[in-house]
Order: C-alpha cells, then structure tokens, then sequence
C-alpha cells in the first residue's frame, strides 16, 4: 500500500509526473509483477488530476491578483499582466497554427519542464484555458489536450521501459 502512495505523489509533483512515477512503479512493484499495471494505473490517474485542478487555481489566482492590484500586490500584478501580454503576443502566431494540437504533443513528450504542470500553466498564460463567448469561463478544450498528452507520455514511457525490460531478459538469458 506505501508503493501505490508513493507512486501516486510522485505523479502529483511537477518535476516528476509520469517520467517519474511510472519508473518508480516498476522498482516498487516488479517489472514482470501483475501489480505493477495498478501501479501505473495509479500513477496515470494521479498526473490526469493535475490539470483540472491546476487551471482553476491559476484562473481564481489571477482573478484575485488582478483585483487586489491597486494595493500592496499593485506591482506583482502589473509585471504579471505585462508578461502575460507580452507572452501571448508572442506566441499568438504559433496557437493559430498549432493550437490544441501542439498543446497535446507538448505535454505528451516526457522530457523535464513538458508535463501537465507546465502544458496547464502554458495553457494559461496563452488564454487557452478561457472563451471569451463563454464571459471568460474556462473551457474543457485545453484541458482535453493536456490529459491527451498525459497519456501520450504514459505510453512513450511504459513503452520505453518495457522495451527496455525485454532487451535485458534477452540480454542475461531470462535472469
């Protein structure tokens, strides 16, 4: 029962996720071991969590800097909006040309700083998260991309772990 905790915060923090919680269910569990696929399971189902969460609390947080700025946060929230600004003026050729798509394939390569931590914050920060037809609610549009590219992550890396599990039982003759 500790494995599977461990296992599931370890996909919960934003410098491991799955890169890091898939490869630590195969040590804790086995790699031939049936509960090594709960494991995983586990481990998928707590970086999905991250996203959702995520992209409320950054939209509530900004909200509320956003509305506390004439006080004492004034030059926080101003350097904020110019960097969200600046951010999205950016980028606004490539979401055009990209958009979800890219969002997906991002979060899906499972490489440091390209999970749903930071697919939700780049969604963010790049107005993907809201619709402004909708009177600024947030959408589920984004947050589709960024579980596609959680699972898209999963896969590369159970694939490269169990590639690599295969090599070595060939490699040592089943040892």
């Amino acid at each position: 029962m500790q494995e599977y905790l461990a296992i599931l915060l370890l996909s919960l923090m934003p410098f491991a996720e799955l890169r890091g919680a898939i490869p630590l269910a195969y040590y804790l569990l086995g790699p031939h071991s049936p509960s090594r696929f709960i494991g995983i399971a586990i481990a998928v189902i707590g970086n999905l969590i991250v996203a959702p969460i995520l992209i409320v609390v950054l939209r509530v947080a900004e909200d509320w800097l956003i509305k506390h700025e004439s006080g004492i946060l004034g030059p926080i929230a101003n350097l904020y909006s110019r960097i969200v600004k600046y951010v999205r003026g950016k980028t606004q050729k490539y979401i055009k040309r990209w958009g979800l798509i890219g969002l997906a394939i991002y979060v899906g390569i499972p490489l440091p700083f390209t999970g749903a931590w930071t697919g939700s914050l780049a969604a963010h920060i790049l107005g993907l998260t809201t619709d402004d037809r909708l009177n600024g609610r947030v959408t589920i549009k984004a947050l589709l991309a960024i579980e596609l590219g959680v699972i898209m992550a999963a896969a590369i890396v159970i694939a490269a772990f169990e590639t690599g599990s295969a090599i070595l039982t060939i490699l040592t003759g089943g040892i």
